[in-house]
């Protein structure tokens, strides 16, 4: 489990296989054109 981020009282808590998937996405739509293929496929 991860604690990604503690703004004031707030904290982020994630598991590890969760914060890689966000992170896999994020890599995956950086490109426009790797995304529009992404969305078209669904």
């Amino acid at each position: 489990m991860l604690i990604l981020k503690v703004v004031g009282k707030l904290a982020v808590v994630m598991s590890d296989a969760e914060y890689n998937n966000l992170l896999e996405t994020i890599h995956l739509l950086k490109s426009k054109a790797n995304a529009n293929q992404l969305y078209e496929s669904i």
